[in-house]
């Protein structure tokens, strides 16, 4: 869990941890903390940017109500940010493919396929959830893949023969998540990129996603 505050792509201040916590208990507090760090008002926020999945169920929802909550009362811009893609920023610039990992229940995670496109990340496959053994299904042939996330080579249940043949490139260093997410809402905010109220949360089922509010 995190929160980042930016003007621009200046960071003000931020907030995070690794592992689990109390989300409810703790994300208007941690708003209100970077605000008061920051010495900035609330009235001036533009927009709220919010991680809208897949992930959590229960991570995902505290933060769209949150996030819907805060945008509406000050009557700002919403931007959601597909969470795969922000994983995708923590190999920002990287050639070749960047393979976002996220575990999902029951042993299986949560991929795509991203590549480096102009400053920011382009996805280039679909949505996937699936045993990891069958990643090989979404990966493309032949290309070097950058594995990141919380599940990748040397983490949870990924096969050892991912790693074969020059396919897996070393990830780089890990910035905090809640920064991606916010500067990637600020793209969109400046493209005109904006959501309402009905945005919702993105939740993959095998072979499929779906949405759900």
């Amino acid at each position: 869990m995190g929160v980042a505050l930016i003007r621009g792509e200046t960071t003000l201040a931020g907030r995070w941890r690794h592992g689990g916590g109390e989300h409810c208990r703790d994300l208007v507090p941690w708003i209100e903390g970077l605000l008061e760090e920051s010495g900035v008002q609330v009235q001036e926020l533009a927009a709220v940017g919010v991680a809208c999945g897949p992930g959590s169920f229960t991570g995902l929802r505290t933060g769209l109500a949150t996030a819907k909550g805060l945008a509406l009362a000050l009557g700002c811009a919403l931007v959601g940010v597909p969470t795969l893609e922000a994983m995708a920023c923590l190999a920002a610039g990287a050639a070749g493919v960047i393979c976002p990992l996220l575990p999902s229940r029951r042993g299986e995670v949560y991929a795509a396929c991203y590549q480096w496109r102009q400053g920011s990340p382009v996805r280039v496959s679909p949505y996937w959830v699936g045993p990891p053994e069958k990643l090989g299904e979404l990966l493309p042939e032949g290309e070097p893949v950058i594995f990141v996330g919380q599940a990748g080579p040397t983490g949870t249940g990924m096969p050892a023969d991912l790693s074969l043949g020059g396919r897996v490139l070393p990830a780089p260093h890990h910035p905090p998540l809640a920064l991606a997410v916010a500067l990637l809402g600020w793209q969109r905010f400046m493209r005109g990129e904006v959501d309402g109220p009905s945005l919702r949360a993105i939740y993959l089922s095998p072979g499929n996603f779906r949405q759900i509010r």
